[in-house]
């Protein structure tokens, strides 16, 4: 159990939001929405831990759009990748990716996912189209499969810069995948 901003939480059993008559002006409620987050959603951002670039070319950093406002590109054909690596639990997992669309980027950017050191597909995305399967934490996605089992632990996205355009390198998402809808 917790406490923030008046709010009093233990979403095992109960959810209690309390509002304040404690204001130099008008108190207004209108509505309030809880939502129980799914545990096995993970986001890896590039520049955080599990994200790597590996190659001989150049990879760039534009830092005015993108998932938390930051992407990496790099021109085609260079031999370069980008790399997300997540820790799990063996299942089936939803993969998802998200960019910041520009009409220099690739219709056909290569994201491989794998299973430890097995591929289980490669997915070619159009980065000149904004993602806009589902939107989540301020960011719209697209999914690369609605499911891919892995019984590794370790789930790696790769995307390779062979392809038809710029590529841009921003966020994966992952979560366990529903069998009803993949999400």
């Amino acid at each position: 159990m917790g406490r923030l901003n008046g709010w009093r939480y233990d979403f095992k059993r109960y959810a209690d939001c309390r509002l304040s008559d404690l204001a130099n002006g008008r108190v207004v409620a209108d509505a309030i929405r809880i939502e129980e987050v799914d545990p096995s959603i993970q986001v890896i951002d590039n520049g955080d831990p599990g994200f790597a670039l590996a190659g001989s070319g150049v990879w760039n950093n534009f830092t005015n759009g993108g998932f938390q406002n930051d992407i990496n590109w790099t021109e085609p054909g260079q031999g370069d990748t980008a790399s997300w690596t997540f820790t799990v639990a063996p299942g089936d997992y939803q993969v998802s990716a998200t960019w910041f669309n520009h009409p220099t980027l690739a219709t056909d950017a290569p994201f491989e996912v794998f299973d430890g050191a097995t591929s289980k597909g490669v997915f070619n995305l159009n980065q000149q189209a904004a993602p806009s399967q589902f939107s989540e934490a301020g960011a719209n996605w697209d999914d690369l499969t609605a499911s891919v089992n892995i019984s590794s632990g370790t789930l790696t996205v790769q995307l390779s810069d062979l392809a038809n355009g710029r590529v841009a390198a921003d966020a994966i998402r992952i979560a366990a995948a529903s069998p009803d809808t993949g999400r």
